[in-house]
């Protein structure tokens, strides 16, 4: 019984159903998001009745689950309420750079405003465009995985910008008017977290942010959560409920925050396409010599299932990790640069 994919497929069935129902997302009641969410459950839960009535521990495994997920619907609506967003797309199957995959969730937003908070219209580079989409890709975790930079640097964690390659160079295909502008990429956490006592629902929410990458603009930010923005300045002294998004007195973001400009967006995607192929090509080889990475403290044999079939031992001659270093954060644009601009990489226009 995989808890992660039965709490996965009642979010989808509960998007699709709102979808179907021709509600809004942002305007869906308290009643009808229950009744909604009850057979999203039922419809579920259905095929694994019995497995669950089989003792009292997969019975409170299922009150658990049914808590879970409650929780997740209702954080899910908070979050779209918070902003502009809508999904638009749930288990988007595509095809980029010779591999295939299946994006969660899209959600999009139409503006007259680039991420700036100038106006399209008045733009002669975009004079092309009638409106700007924003496009935010989301997948569901059940675990407590993050995004990091070093990760994605040495193409150990490609998927969200994988994603982002998606939107960037198929998704606008359909939508010719509008300028596409990849609004972010981030992980959902499906999940039951435990908060300070008094915390409350506030507490609940901030723990079930949005973490990812977010494409810098006070427009933009705006969109994902209007209570962050006003007069196109970003509120001093406040907290997104939507993503991990805090900014100081001065308003200004505070140092933990992860916005990017485009520019710096375009190269982790530009970077997640080299990694790629740089992986095609070692398969196409047929190298399969093992080799597994070390990175700070973590090693790729930590959770691999096959280790015990691959043979690396460090006893013996020859084997050794392929050691990466941490890269500061101060200068990681500037190497990542370097890296796309140099030998094995591919030259940026």
């Amino acid at each position: 019984m995989d808890i992660g994919n039965i709490l996965h497929e009642v979010l989808e069935r509960f998007a699709k159903k709102v979808v179907e129902s021709g509600e809004s997302f942002a305007l869906l009641s308290e009643e009808k998001r229950t009744a909604i969410q009850a057979e999203s459950l039922a419809e579920t839960f259905d095929y694994g009745d019995d497995i669950f009535k089989s003792s009292s521990r997969n019975s409170y495994q299922l009150e658990r689950l049914r808590r879970i997920a409650d929780r997740a619907v209702r954080t899910v609506l908070t979050q779209i309420k918070k902003g502009s967003f809508t999904p638009v797309a749930f288990e988007e199957e595509f095809v980029t750079g010779g591999f295939k995959g299946r994006i969660d969730r899209i959600d999009t937003v139409l503006s007259d405003y680039l991420p700036d908070g100038s106006l399209l219209a008045k733009n002669k580079e975009f004079s092309g465009f009638k409106k700007c989409e924003y496009v935010r890709v989301i997948d569901y975790k059940s675990g407590s995985k993050s995004l990091d930079l070093d990760r994605a640097y040495y193409g150990l964690d490609l998927q969200l910008f994988t994603y982002l390659n998606y939107i960037r160079k198929e998704f606008g295909k359909k939508r010719k008017d509008n300028l596409i502008i990849p609004s972010g990429a981030y992980y959902f956490h499906i999940d039951d977290p435990v908060v300070d006592f008094g915390g409350g629902e506030d507490a609940i929410l901030k723990e079930l942010r949005f973490d990812g990458i977010t494409l810098s603009g006070n427009h933009n930010i705006r969109l994902i959560d209007e209570a962050m923005v006003y007069n196109n300045t970003l509120t001093p002294q406040t907290d997104s409920d939507v993503i991990k998004l805090k900014t100081k007195k001065d308003g200004e973001p505070s140092s933990t925050t992860r916005l990017y400009v485009s520019g710096e967006m375009n190269e982790l995607i530009d970077n997640s396409e080299l990694e790629i192929d740089k992986s095609k090509k070692r398969i196409l080889k047929g190298e399969i010599y093992p080799k597994p990475y070390s990175l700070g403290s973590e090693k790729g044999c930590d959770y691999c299932e096959y280790r015990g079939l691959c043979g690396f031992d460090l006893k013996m001659p020859g084997y050794n990790y392929n050691r990466l270093k941490k890269i500061d954060k101060k200068c990681f644009f500037e190497e990542l640069r370097a890296k796309l601009e140099g030998e094995n990489g591919k030259k940026m226009d």
